[in-house]
């Protein structure tokens, strides 16, 4: 029996994204048919009514949240300009770090001491004055 490859979790969730952007924007063009069904059927003069606005604006707003907000490359813009509102450059690299030492669990969460002890073990430095301009520029 062949075994079947499961999918990334970053493709699943594109595909979950996907699935309720089509979702949602069927709701939308369903609450925009309605209008014209309604029309047809049995009040003519709905445009002239006070339901009229709120069902279009509604439809509308649904729509476009749907298909244009939801769509990947706008809610990435979006989380990044979120993630830099309000943070200088030395908090995200700060935030950065937190965040490895943190995937540790309560292995490093002891003292800093520990956590001083593990950092060496697991990065490096590397003095400045060792460095040159061809360390820099690739070849």
């Amino acid at each position: 029996a062949a075994r079947r490859r499961q999918p990334s979790p970053r493709r699943l969730l594109l595909l979950h994204n996907e699935f309720c952007r089509a979702i949602g924007a069927s709701g939308a063009t369903l609450i925009l048919a309605y209008i014209p069904l309604k029309m047809w059927d049995d009040d003519p003069l709905f445009p002239q009514s006070d339901l009229f606005a709120p069902v279009l604006l509604c439809g509308l707003s649904i729509l476009f949240n749907f298909v244009f907000i939801l769509a990947p490359r706008v809610r990435a813009a979006a989380l990044a300009a979120l993630c830099k509102t309000g943070s200088t450059a030395e908090e995200r690299e700060a935030a950065v770090l937190a965040g490895l030492v943190a995937g540790r669990g309560g292995s490093v969460a002891g003292s800093v001491d520990t956590l001083l002890q593990w950092a060496e073990s697991h990065f490096r430095t590397i003095s400045f004055d060792l460095l040159s301009r061809a360390d820099f520029v690739p070849d």
